[in-house]
């Protein structure tokens, strides 16, 4: 099959071409009109953490996307729709990818933002915390207000992730001294 990879050099690009090539598939990383190259398939990257926050805490494909967002993030989800529709009616495919982490990404060990946040550049300094009594870690609350569920993925492309958790994956990462 020949396949267009946007981002082919990217976190998911770096590791997907490979993977891709060794199956035998032809991997074109860059087109103008991808809706023009006879035989490819587009595959895009969305996100899967723009859901509307209403209803279950974990979210599928069909789950709207965020209704009523603050102002800001308005024009990000009209574009991230827009796109969606443009690649799906080039009979292409979205992946709505959940936070990346690991080797390549700003979250890894020595990723741009753990960097930051080691050097104490993340700005929360001088900021009061005004929450209730009994302290709770982010990841303990994170996956129940923006989960997304990967059993599509699972399921048509016979696909699992390498780790099954992010505690896996981040178990896995190499922390330099």
């Amino acid at each position: 099959m020949r396949v267009l990879l946007a981002g082919a050099t990217g976190v998911i690009g770096r590791q997907t071409v490979p993977v891709l090539t060794a199956a035998g598939h032809q991997v074109t990383g860059l087109a103008v009109r991808p809706a023009h190259l006879p035989g490819a398939r587009v595959i895009a990257q969305g996100v899967a953490y723009a859901y509307d926050p209403a209803g279950s805490p974990v979210k599928d494909e069909d789950a709207p996307r965020w209704r009523h967002p603050p102002a800001q993030f308005v024009p990000v989800l009209a574009a991230l729709g827009d796109m969606e529709r443009q690649v799906t009616g080039a009979g292409g495919l979205v992946l709505r990818l959940g936070q990346l982490y690991g080797p390549g990404t700003t979250h890894a060990p020595e990723g741009g933002f753990t960097r930051h946040l080691r050097a104490g550049k993340v700005p929360v300094v001088g900021a009061l915390n005004i929450v209730d009594d009994q302290p709770t870690l982010v990841r303990e609350w994170l996956p129940d207000l923006a989960g997304a569920c990967n059993t599509r993925a699972r399921e048509r492309l016979d696909w699992k992730p390498t780790y099954s958790s992010w505690r896996d994956g981040m178990a896995v990462q190499p922390v330099s001294g």
